[in-house]
């Protein structure tokens, strides 16, 4: 039975079914890929919102330390210092479980690398910042002050280069 013999009718009831057939493939395909969007969209708002956010309070807890680093080197008396200290540890202990939450929503490879370079500079930040701290205690607030310029602004605007380039690599 050629296909030029067969009558209009059967002809067109075949097309019709191949186009069922086409339309059926399209709408499974596109079925699966709106699971995948799914997946997609449930990753973005359970990992990367809540990577943003860790990230905003790593950079409020960042601008808190300069910010009590300027108070504690102009503080009028030991008492306001005493209380700026309080302020400094809680900001760090902030600061430290921010780090950590933070790091939970990274993905291994480039991610955790820029990461781990980020918290080894946050390591000699720390170091330089306590040694600031300390020669304000000594009331040896121009030699505070230098070392802050010179090293603890420059470190400070590096750990925070290195987080919002991971955040813009990865958004």
């Amino acid at each position: 039975m050629k296909l030029m013999d067969w009558k209009v009718s059967k002809k067109v009831g075949v097309c019709f079914l191949c186009i069922i057939a086409c339309f059926t493939i399209i709408v499974l395909i596109d079925i699966f890929s709106m699971k995948n969007i799914d997946n997609s969209s449930s990753k973005v708002t359970e990992n990367y919102m809540q990577s943003i956010i860790n990230l905003h309070y790593i950079n409020n807890d960042m601008y808190k330390l300069k910010i009590y680093a300027n108070e504690h080197y102009t503080a009028p008396d030991d008492k306001t210092m005493s209380a700026i200290d309080d302020s400094i540890k809680s900001t760090r202990t902030n600061l430290k479980n921010n780090l950590n939450a933070f790091r939970m929503t990274l993905n291994e490879g480039e991610e955790k690398d820029v990461f781990n370079e980020v918290a080894e500079l946050w390591e000699d930040y720390s170091k330089v910042y306590d040694k600031s701290m300390e020669l304000s205690r000594e009331n040896k607030n121009e030699e505070a002050l230098k070392l802050y310029w010179e090293k603890m602004k420059g470190d400070s605007n590096k750990i925070q280069k290195k987080i919002r380039y991971d955040v813009k690599d990865k958004y």
